[in-house]
């Protein structure tokens, strides 16, 4: 996987995108680029994906970015910065997920559940789990290599 290092030119509106050393960069998740500001130092992997038609090349950035302060120093980092999966060490009962794959996963569930009910059939919690995984290793981009051997439905 290609990676990056340069300073954030600029940032998009939805905060979805940077511009490093003038390309454009996305991901799926705001919050994932959320403490890079104009004129920090970042670095990160990415992957290059073409549009549907095949008109344009997208750089979607992959895992969480390192983030230097403008001045060089680096800036402290944030929660995702601080871990390097998506457990951190709690007490027993808390809740040991970040706060972002949280909310990918909540959101997942909720799709399985939609997903489920569509069908108007009864189903089981293993069931909608099992969708809900399936949705969460996409959306978040831990499946993109699983998702590469699957064959492309046709219409």
């Amino acid at each position: 996987m290609p990676t990056i290092s340069g300073s954030v030119e600029s940032k998009s509106r939805d905060g979805k995108s940077i511009k490093v050393a003038g390309n454009w960069y996305s991901c799926f998740l705001p919050v994932i680029i959320a403490n890079a500001n104009v004129g920090d130092g970042i670095t990160f992997e990415y992957t290059e994906k073409p549009s549907a038609d095949g008109s344009r090349i997208y750089k979607n950035i992959k895992g969480v970015p390192q983030i230097n302060g403008g001045s060089g120093t680096p800036a402290a980092p944030s929660a995702s910065q601080a871990v390097s999966n998506s457990r951190v060490e709690a007490k027993k009962g808390d809740i040991k997920l970040h706060t972002q794959r949280s909310i990918v996963r909540s959101h997942a569930v909720t799709a399985a559940i939609s997903l489920c009910s569509a069908n108007k059939k009864e189903f089981s919690v293993d069931t909608v789990l099992s969708i809900a995984k399936q949705i969460e290793a996409y959306t978040s981009g831990d499946g993109d290599s699983e998702m590469e051997d699957l064959p492309s439905e046709t219409a």
